[in-house]
């Protein structure tokens, strides 16, 4: 939630292979929380199912199959990228037992998720192989629903060919989601995971295992913001998975490191902008996504998160109160307005302003379930014409350090050619960005760094516009 305003409407739930994926991994996770019979279980699985029975109607497949492989997942012969970066809970009991994936029959219903949810929970998986996990989901009668075996053709997912089809998807992974980065951003997503249910079932966190996260990624960042920053557009967005809250991370750690050097300051302002959210793992799923518009109570209760927040890390046992401060004030203006609402009207400390700024760019730029992406010039234009809701002088030092073509983000130039913005320069409009040039076959690039602002545009190097993360995939 913000207080800003968001001109797009609500719209009708996507059934592609990604988005099933999500409905899956939520299973999974409130199966972590809750008994077998609750609601918030048996929900997820009602969904999940409704998912399939829409992409069914859309696909007119027999079968839905999502393939797995070194850490990946396919659909279609096609990498997930999103998917394969927030599924590790999926990803690894399939890995144990050495499955090759998920077959979904058209007739699948909720017991059978609810039986696949079953088996792949436990932190300790029951079955060693594919023909004992099957083995037991045919005891529980669930029979619409299969483990596959490996893929002989590893990582292309089933039904997939060779050769240079093959060799182009393999060298696409290989740019994308680089072993480093998508180590410390599967890493990242875990221990959010982990923290959510924690603070679901009332229990004790800890911030040493956040902070170790946080120091990897400002190493990251700092070392080479583009690949971080980039890997972070493919997440998608759910309870889950958590994106929203690592993207406000990275972008936190990014602008803050223009207006500090002090590493341990950029810590604790990495930390605080991972946890900003933690909140929310106390309200009710079906108000946090609903896919509808809120009441005004059902609005008032979903902005309790902020003081929700506020109290669970200050629980815990060694508290950061920077985060605290944080989690408690990100939706208050600076202004004094938006909430919690407080008596005194203390002043926001320069780490909740420069995170609400992140969070609110963020929440206007990204992809969600209700709502379609934004340029970053329209929401400069939006935040910039709100007066009072942020620091004006940090928002435009946050304009400047961001750029009107985001680091991490890929271009389309005017020669026809796209490009990886690597770093910005004293031109908002010419980054430096790195143009890859791919074999014909696709089996190798050549990786060429340019910086726009010195060089002509009657060259071909001129931006023409941003390239969504499904184009450029």
């Amino acid at each position: 939630m913000c207080q800003i305003h968001d001109p797009t409407t609500l719209g009708p739930p996507k059934f592609d292979a990604s988005t099933l994926v999500d409905e899956l991994v939520v299973a999974l996770s409130n199966a972590r929380i809750y008994r077998p019979e609750h609601p918030r279980v048996t929900g997820a699985a009602e969904a999940l199912v409704a998912g399939l029975k829409g992409w069914f109607a859309a696909e007119r497949s027999d079968r839905f199959e999502i393939g797995t492989s070194d850490g990946f997942l396919f659909h279609a012969s096609r990498p997930l990228l999103g998917a394969s970066l927030s599924a590790a809970r999926l990803i690894e009991p399939l890995t144990a037992v050495s499955s090759g994936g998920l077959s979904f029959l058209p007739e699948a219903g909720p017991a059978d998720v609810l039986a696949l949810v079953g088996l792949l929970s436990p932190r300790k998986l029951g079955a060693r192989s594919v023909a004992e996990a099957n083995a037991a989901l045919d005891q529980l009668g669930a029979t619409r629903v299969r483990l596959l075996p490996p893929y002989r053709n590893v990582g292309l997912g089933a039904g997939s060919g060779s050769g240079a089809a093959g060799a182009s998807v393999e060298a696409t992974l290989l740019q994308v989601l680089e072993a480093a980065p998508r180590a410390v951003y599967q890493g990242t997503v875990e221990l959010l995971q982990d923290a959510a249910i924690g603070a679901a079932r009332g229990e004790e966190l800890a911030l040493d295992p956040a902070r170790g996260i946080v120091e990897r990624l400002q190493k990251r960042v700092l070392e080479d913001a583009a690949t971080i920053l980039g890997l972070s557009r493919y997440e998608r967005y759910d309870e889950f998975t958590f994106g929203h809250s690592i993207r406000v991370c990275l972008l936190a750690i990014q602008f803050a490191a223009s207006v500090t050097k002090d590493e341990r300051e950029l810590n604790r302002i990495g930390l605080a902008a991972l946890l900003h959210d933690i909140g929310k793992s106390r309200i009710p799923f079906e108000m946090l996504h609903a896919r509808r518009r809120l009441d005004a109570a059902e609005l008032a209760a979903v902005g309790r998160h902020a003081e929700l927040g506020a109290e669970i890390l200050l629980d815990m046992p060694d508290p950061d109160m920077l985060a605290v401060a944080v989690a408690f004030g990100h939706h208050r203006s600076n202004a004094g307005g938006g909430y919690p609402r407080t008596a005194d009207g203390a002043e926001l400390s320069l780490a909740t302003r420069l995170i609400r700024i992140c969070d609110v760019y963020e929440a206007l730029t990204a992809v969600r379930p209700y709502k379609a992406r934004m340029s970053p010039q329209r929401a400069y234009r939006i935040m910039m014409g709100t007066a009072g809701q942020f620091d004006a002088a940090l928002l435009r030092r946050f304009i400047r350090a961001n750029g009107v073509y985001p680091v991490g983000g890929r271009v389309l130039l005017e020669s026809g050619e796209q490009a990886l913005v690597r770093r910005q320069t004293r031109d908002v409009l010419r980054p430096v960005v790195q143009v890859e040039h791919r074999s014909q076959a696709g089996l190798s690039v050549r990786r060429e760094e340019r910086d726009l602002s010195e060089l002509r545009d009657d060259e071909g190097w001129r931006i023409r516009h941003l390239v969504l993360e499904e184009q450029a995939a």
